[in-house]
């Protein structure tokens, strides 16, 4: 099972730079909590 930072990561990554993202966008791949931990961690660590 794919983890929520990497279903995050490629969707971003599919639509390229310039576009805006909310926590809301990514409700599909689990909790607020869960979702928002997954970006927090996708900005530090791949420098989103």
């Amino acid at each position: 099972m794919e983890g929520i930072e990497y279903k995050i990561f490629e969707k971003i990554k599919k639509c390229g730079r310039g576009k805006e993202y909310f926590a809301s966008d990514f409700a599909t791949y689990g909790e607020s909590k869960s979702v928002s931990k997954a970006l927090a961690n996708l900005v530090k660590n791949k420098g989103l």
